[in-house]
């Protein structure tokens, strides 16, 4: 109830750049992690020195965790829900299971 007033009181202007934004960071976000994901297969495959480096194990985690975290943020910025909205309750914790279920390996 308390976010339905809350996403109520912005305008519109700030939730169409908001939503641009957040939708544009979310697409840019799934491309990296596609271009790390084949860029670090590669390397395993060639067995390359640039494995070891610190950004290669570091920089997926956070590409990975901003791809997780727009979607949230856009069903925000447009007053969705989990639980009161259930196209986005049935969504929600299939993404986080099978992002934990890769991460965790």
């Amino acid at each position: 109830m308390f976010y339905a007033i809350l996403a109520k009181l912005r305008t519109t202007e700030e939730i169409d750049v908001s939503y641009t934004l957040l939708k544009h960071l979310h697409i840019t976000c799934a491309a990296a992690s596609y271009a790390l994901f084949l860029l670090r297969g590669i390397w395993k495959l060639r067995d390359s020195a640039m494995m070891r480096q610190r950004w290669v194990k570091i920089t997926p985690h956070i590409v990975d965790t901003v791809l997780l975290a727009a979607p949230s943020a856009l069903a925000w910025t447009i007053g969705q829900y989990p639980f009161v909205d259930s196209w986005l309750t049935a969504r929600s914790p299939p993404c986080c299971c099978i992002s934990h279920s890769v991460s965790s390996r």
